[in-house]
């Protein structure tokens, strides 16, 4: 992931034409003032979510009612439609996420939607 940086490995072109397509959800719950690294996930998120013929939509970004010290409130999180997907094919499109976003993506299935967030993971140097 890298497409706001440059490093988009020869998908700008892909990329810029999904932030034009990317649909913003339910009250709102618009992408203008995310975190670069935030929007780069999203690009990439729209553009699994297109290869596979589903659309991607956001329902959450930084309002709402989340837990405590959730990355939401920070702008590192985005919840977005679950049921776009069938269910039997839910496992397969959440490895491919997680695959494809990196180790530094959580992408998880909740109840009535998928919740993905940025937290990097802290490298222990002995």
């Amino acid at each position: 992931v890298g497409f706001l940086s440059g490093r988009g490995g020869g998908h700008q072109k892909e990329a810029e034409t999904m932030m034009r397509h990317i649909k913003e959800g339910k009250d709102g719950a618009v992408i203008k003032t995310m975190p670069p690294v935030v929007l780069d996930g999203i690009i990439e998120i729209a553009m699994i979510f297109a290869r596979n013929g589903y659309p991607f939509v956001i329902t959450e970004k930084d309002g709402g009612k989340h837990m405590d010290g959730s990355l939401h409130y920070t702008g590192f999180a985005i919840d977005f439609r679950s049921w776009v997907v069938h269910v039997v094919k839910r496992p397969a499109l959440l490895a491919q996420l997680k695959r494809e976003l990196g180790s530094d993506w959580d992408v998880i299935e909740e109840h009535d939607h998928f919740h993905a967030e940025y937290q990097p993971k802290k490298v222990m140097v002995a």
